[in-house]
C-alpha cells in the first residue's frame, strides 16, 4: 500500500515524507467535521492543510497543539476548535459515518462510488479513476 502511495505521489509531484510514528487521526476528523460550521472555504482549507501537514511535512495530526495551529492558520474560530473535541455532536457524526462505511463495505480511503457496480478503493492512478468514472456513467445511463 505504501509503495503504491509513494508512486502515485511521485507521479503527481507530491512530496511524500516518511513517518517514524503512527498518528491517531480521530481528533483531526472531529476538527474537520466541526470546521464545516465555519463554511466550506475554511473546511476545504483545513482539509488540504491536514493532508499536507501529515503526508508532506510529517506532522503528528493526532496532537492537539499541532491541530490547533493548523486550524487557526486556516481560519477556524478558536471556540469551534475546542468544541470539536468536546461537543458530542461531532463524535456522533463520525460514528454515523463509520456505520455507513460498514454498510457499504468501505475498506480504504478514499473510496469513490460511481455506480452500484463501479467504485474505487484507495488512491489509484488518474487514468484508472477516469475509466471507472466513465464505466459508472455509462451504467447509470442504461435503462
Amino acid at each position: 500500500m505504501m509503495a503504491n502511495l509513494r508512486a502515485l505521489a511521485a507521479e503527481e509531484g507530491v512530496k511524500f515524507r516518511e513517518h517514524d510514528f503512527t498518528a491517531n487521526s480521530h481528533k483531526a476528523l472531529l476538527l474537520a467535521e466541526a470546521s464545516k460550521k465555519a463554511g466550506h472555504d475554511i473546511f476545504y482549507a483545513l482539509h488540504r492543510r491536514l493532508f499536507t501537514a501529515f503526508f508532506e511535512e510529517g506532522l503528528d495530526i493526532g496532537d492537539e497543539a499541532v491541530l490547533t495551529g493548523l486550524a487557526i492558520a486556516c481560519g477556524v474560530p478558536g471556540e469551534l476548535i475546542q468544541q470539536a473535541w468536546t461537543d458530542p455532536e461531532y463524535e456522533h457524526t463520525l460514528q454515523q459515518n463509520l456505520a455507513a462505511s460498514g454498510k457499504y463495505n468501505v475498506r480504504a480511503t478514499p473510496t469513490v462510488f460511481f455506480s452500484e457496480q463501479h467504485r474505487l478503493n484507495g488512491a489509484v492512478p488518474y487514468e484508472r479513476f477516469l475509466e471507472t468514472a466513465r464505466a459508472g456513467f455509462i451504467e447509470q445511463q442504461q435503462p
